[in-house]
């Protein structure tokens, strides 16, 4: 769980950002954490919200390679359909170049098992701070 301060940004980041449009009362149960679930890295972190929405955050090195996004993904959807929640989005923190914006989504395209619940968001790494 969290305080009403991180809640409030996780709200902010999740309708900002994200651009979800959830209704406020999904907003009054938000839990996160490093991640400790499947084979995540201990540095994923982990934020769902009202039972609806899983978000995994991780730094671009975390999804540079097709066995590290497939491991990223595989978890997102095994908990999300494990929890019975409606979406996973998986957001990746980077200030990297055009060029590895369009690697890591080339990555996420290319893993089996994504689905039109399945979404992928390229952010700032600044866009994270306080998560």
């Amino acid at each position: 769980m969290t305080g009403p301060q991180a809640a409030g940004r996780i709200e902010r980041f999740v309708r900002e950002v994200l651009g979800c449009t959830c209704p406020p009362a999904v907003f009054d149960r938000i839990e996160t954490d490093v991640s400790r679930c499947h084979d995540l890295p201990q540095d994923v972190r982990r934020i769902a919200v009202g039972g609806r929405l899983l978000i995994y955050l991780a730094a671009r090195e975390r999804a540079d390679s097709p066995s590290s996004m497939k491991t990223l993904v595989r978890s997102g959807l095994a908990e999300r359909d494990g929890r019975g929640m409606n979406r996973f989005r998986l957001v990746i923190a980077t200030d990297e170049s055009d060029r590895a914006i369009d690697r890591i989504r080339l990555l996420f395209e290319r893993t089996p098992g994504i689905d039109d619940r399945t979404h992928l968001h390229l952010v700032d790494r600044d866009a994270i701070v306080g998560l």
